[in-house]
């Protein structure tokens, strides 16, 4: 009996700092977490940035690229710049980067490459843009998915180019018209395929716009930021 006693102290010593910490610990379990400010966008998946489009858009002419040199007869949708100017800002803001772009806004339809490689075989470049006019490309929708990165080693140097990754059902159709009708003058199908098209809007690049013959690829896989819900 008499050990029993003296044993008991020793239990209440060693049990009393075990509750102590139970307490603590239950403590901070229960306080809420603590967020950051969503006024800079310091990881990847914060929605921070706003979509380009919306109902207030201003509506912008067709502008056609029909130079007759090298890598300069083209098929683009025109857009308005104000919002992608602001994308611009932001974007080297998060990313502490320096960009150039070319002060304007446009998505790529037709690329230099696929007009001066296939298309110009047997389509010239006013007949694709005849075909563009009449689907009314200015007006085609389109859906803004995310800005993107894509980088690439220039020089000994690695260079990055940002943008806004599109989704458009509407211009891969457009596509698909002028691949029928490039078959209907003698071109062989599989030689364009309209699926295989990335539509973006580049806003800025530290040394050059770096393209799908850089290994760049312009989708959702190179997704960098999401647009704020």
């Amino acid at each position: 009996m008499g050990s029993r006693m003296k044993e008991l102290p020793l239990k209440r010593i060693l049990f009393g700092p075990f509750i102590i910490c139970l307490l603590m610990l239950t403590a901070c379990a229960l306080q809420k977490p603590q967020t950051a400010s969503p006024a800079a966008p310091t990881t990847r998946d914060r929605n921070f940035f706003k979509s380009p489009v919306t109902t207030e858009n201003e509506k912008v002419e067709f502008i056609a690229h029909t130079e007759n040199k090298p890598m300069k007869a083209y098929l683009s949708m025109n857009l308005p710049y104000p919002p992608y100017q602001v994308l611009f800002e932001q974007i080297q803001k998060a990313e502490g980067i320096a960009l150039t772009n070319r002060g304007e806004a446009h998505m790529t339809v037709i690329t230099p490459v696929e007009y001066d490689k296939v298309l110009k075989k047997h389509l010239n470049i006013a007949e694709i843009h005849k075909i563009a006019e009449a689907t009314k490309i200015q007006e085609l929708p389109f859906t803004p998915v995310c800005i993107g990165k894509g980088q690439k080693e220039l020089k000994g140097k690695l260079e990055k180019v940002y943008f806004v990754v599109v989704e458009s059902p509407a211009l891969i159709e457009l596509r698909g018209q002028i691949e029928e009708a490039y078959i209907k003058k003698g071109g062989k199908p599989q030689e364009f395929v309209p699926e295989r098209f990335f539509p973006h809007v580049t806003l800025g690049y530290s040394a050059r716009d770096l393209h799908y013959e850089d290994g760049v690829l312009k989708n959702n896989k190179s997704c960098l930021y999401q647009f704020q819900q």
